[in-house]
């Protein structure tokens, strides 16, 4: 089955018609991910008719939060949950690149009933057996990695690993790069996988560039001001055609 991580009201609606079984919602995927808006939420709840799972991640960068941080996701999840949706996204690491138990308790303590999913933060972790079986204690349901490595193709081994060790135990989502090319080639090597993450997503025409920078460049460009992704309905759903 198919989770197809969205950004934006448009995408979600082009996911749901070409095959999508679930949908991860967030904001800015060009950064990774972010939590999404309540207003965004709100009407793909009410547009949509798939399980809605929702990404909570207060700011780019690392997955090593503050308290503020922490209670800003805490908040964030409460109101989702207010909203209906199946699930949350979340992740927290400490400095030694351990999972943050202090920060998972207080978040299990208001996701209480949601399915719990860890996302790519795993991949970012030292002991992903420890890792896993800690999550297992807490009640998560599924993780979403690309095996310790940059995209899921090239992190297959630990993959395989993971699913043959905890499969029975913690549903192991592959996601990152993973597109209509490459999609047979996974789906082969991990017979065993029950769901996968992927964007299919393409950069939208637009019209119009911004005249004048509004915000700050990323690596001394500023071209990501200008682009605009929206999931690619058509190749969604030849994947979909795959996974059958």
């Amino acid at each position: 089955m198919l989770e197809v991580c969205i950004d934006s009201l448009e995408s979600a609606l082009i996911a749901f018609k070409n095959g999508a079984d679930r949908l991860e919602v967030c904001s800015c995927l060009i950064v990774g991910g972010l939590t999404p808006t309540i207003g965004l939420v709100k009407l793909i709840k009410e547009r949509v008719d798939i399980p809605i799972h929702v990404l909570i991640r207060p700011r780019q960068g690392d997955f090593v939060y503050n308290e503020e941080e922490v209670q800003t996701m805490i908040e964030d999840i409460k109101i989702f949950k207010e909203l209906g949706v199946g699930g949350v996204v979340i992740g927290a690491l400490t400095i030694e690149d351990g999972l943050d138990k202090s920060t998972i308790e207080k978040i299990l303590k208001v996701a209480d009933g949601l399915h719990l999913t860890f996302h790519r933060a795993f991949d970012q972790v030292k002991e992903p057996s420890e890792i896993v079986e800690q999550l297992i204690h807490y009640g998560f349901k599924t993780i979403l990695t690309s095996g310790l490595k940059s995209t899921a193709l090239e992190g297959i081994d630990l993959l395989k690993e993971l699913l043959l060790n905890y499969g029975n135990r913690i549903c192991i989502m592959p996601g990152s790069g993973i597109n209509l090319n490459n999609f047979l080639t996974i789906k082969k090597h991990l017979t065993n996988i029950t769901w996968f993450h992927l964007s299919s997503k393409k950069l939208k025409t637009k019209s119009l560039s911004l005249k004048v920078d509004v915000g700050n460049k990323i690596n001394g460009e500023s071209d990501f001001q200008n682009q605009v992704y929206v999931t690619d309905g058509e190749q969604l759903r030849q994947i979909k055609d795959l996974d059958k």
